[in-house]
Formats: C-alpha cells, structure tokens, sequence
C-alpha cells in the first residue's frame, strides 16, 4: 500500500504488475495518469540515498537512513558511528520527513528494497545499482502548485493545456508525456506559427513536433488574435498590440524597450513581432540587437548542440546571454 501511494506510475499497470499481470499501456484515467506537473531529474538525490544505504550496509531502515542524511543529532546515530560516514548530512537542506518520502519513492519505483525480515531493512535493488553507477537516471514527477499571480499569458497557456489534455486522453497517457507545462509556457510566451520556430522551443524534440506539432501550431495560429485582444487588456487598457506602430517606432531607431514601454507590452513580445517583420522584409537589422560576439558564442552553441533544445544552448552561452538572444540568433542569424 505505501508503494502504491508513492508510485508515478500509472495506478492501473502498478496493481496488474503487483499481482504478476502482463505488461500494459497507462490507462490515461487515474489520478496519476491525469494530473498536470513536470518530471524533474533527482538522480543525484537518488544516488546520495543509494550510497547511503551501501555505507550503512543495508543494516538499517528507512528512518535511520534519512537521519543520517540530514545530519540528525540523534545519540543513536552518533553511538553507532554513523556520523562519520561520507554521507552523513549530505542532504541536510531536507527535513528527515521529506527524506523518508523521497525513499518511499525509491522504494514504489523499484529501486531500493526491503530484507523480508521482522524489521525490514533497505537494501539496493538492480535498477538502483545502474543509478550509483550512473548508467541509469531517476525522474521524479512534481505536481505543479497553481500560481496566485496572473500571468499575461494565461489565456493562451490554458488554450494550450486543453489541447494538451484532449491528445493526452485520445492516447491514453498521462499529459506530461504530451509537452511539460515549462513548454507550453515557452509556447505560449513566444506564440511560434512554423514548424521551424516550434522547434526551438524547449521540450519540443523532432518526434514531438512530428506527432503533436500541427496540432498545436494549428491552435497557436488560431486563438494568437484572439487571445492578443484578452491578454492586453490588461496592459494599459490597449485593446491589442498594434504591430504597424512598433515596427514604425522601430525603423524610427527606437529600442524594443522604448517600444515596449510605450505600447506597454513586453520586450520579449515586440521582439517576437520585430523577428517576424523582418522575415517579411518589413523591417532590418533586428539580429543587430545581438552583439557580434554573442552572436558567436550562440553560433558555436548551436553547432554543439543544435536547435532542438534551448536549455543546451543556454547553458554553454551563460548567464549574460539571454533566451531572447539565442532566438534572435536561431531565427535570423544561423545563415547569416
């Protein structure tokens, strides 16, 4: 029961699994089929608790095991030694609570075990071994908590997991497997209506946007007036972003932030429209807003890594480099 309750699988194929049945797809109905969220890479946290366990010689319990890992004061632990293992305090920013939830995971997803024994023990499982060995990772599912704050886009974002949740229930999986929330955010913040600048976004590889890509880029093209005139709304009572005026203001050599500031829309959004006028010829230079040597660094990023993922890119560039940079260096600068 308590591996039931901590699984991310589908609730579905973890009972017929539990009673020895076949192999079978998600059900795409149960609760963790249908809640909305992201799947986070926690492999270093699992191989600091997978380490633990092998320093303490899977003589030990769960409880003893996450006191170890936070650095527990207790005289148990510090009579028995256990203090002066590698891996005492290694996960000290955590609750001993939290830690014993997070074995509880390890546990519903087959990668620790416990000694059939009066008092059971962990003990490291096969699929736990790859992970110490770094020849396996561990993600862990996070429930998103609903923001109090509005957001400019949420229109558009709420259009977006709609679809997301119709594909999800026509296939019968869970809507993460679809696209993350992080993406259809980047989705809705950029509003892409090719196939080409879908692409950039974070999440969207070449097998998403073949499967899923015209039916979200159907959606983007569809609902991006629609949404325009909710969305500003809210920003100094315009009823939508008038694209002549800030394309006017800036062939008159203002700044996409001037701009921005006086439409009272984003930077971000009037450089989207800016990159869009200049792939009809309406407008010229907006890859000048990037310097020559970024620009480089951006280039030679994407020779690494390529276009599928933002996240590579912006990680090899740094910090003083931004997401908006890197687009403007995809959308206009890589034949350049």
């Amino acid at each position: 029961m308590n591996r039931y309750a901590h699984t991310n699988k589908c609730l579905e194929q973890f009972i017929l699994e539990y009673f020895g049945g076949t192999e079978s797809e998600p059900c795409g109905k149960c609760s963790n089929c249908t809640k909305e969220g992201e799947q986070e890479d926690v492999t270093r946290e699992a191989q600091m608790v997978l380490s633990c366990v092998v320093r303490m010689k899977e003589r030990f319990g769960k409880s003893i095991v996450a006191q170890v890992l936070t650095g527990s004061k207790n005289k148990k632990i510090e009579q028995l030694h256990l203090n002066k293992l590698p891996t005492y305090g290694l996960m000290n920013k955590r609750t001993a609570k939290d830690v014993q939830s997070f074995i509880d995971f390890l546990l519903a997803e087959g990668f620790i075990g416990l000694t059939p024994t009066s008092y059971p023990t962990l003990k490291v499982l096969e699929k736990g071994a790859a992970v110490l060995k770094g020849d396996a990772k561990v993600n862990q599912y996070k429930e998103n908590i609903p923001s109090q704050q509005n957001n400019i886009n949420d229109p558009l974002f709420e259009q977006l997991r709609l679809k997301r949740k119709e594909l999800a229930e026509q296939q019968g999986v869970p809507p993460y497997l679809i696209f993350s929330d992080k993406t259809l955010k980047e989705m809705a913040s950029v509003v892409p209506k090719t196939s080409e600048t879908l692409a950039t976004i974070s999440g969207v590889g070449a097998h998403k946007l073949e499967l899923y890509g015209e039916a979200f880029l159907e959606l983007l093209r569809f609902t991006d007036k629609q949404v325009s005139t909710v969305i500003s709304t809210q920003q100094k009572g315009k009823a939508r972003l008038d694209v002549d005026e800030a394309i006017q203001s800036y062939n008159e050599h203002k700044s996409p932030s001037e701009i921005a500031e006086e439409l009272g829309f984003s930077e971000q959004t009037i450089i989207k429209h800016l990159i869009e006028a200049e792939k009809e010829g309406r407008v010229s230079d907006v890859l000048k807003l990037v310097t020559e040597e970024k620009q480089k660094s951006i280039k030679e990023a994407i020779n690494e890594h390529g276009t599928d993922f933002l996240k590579p890119i912006k990680e090899k560039v740094g910090e003083t480099v931004s997401y908006t940079e890197i687009r403007i260096v995809i959308e206009l600068g890589i034949n350049a």
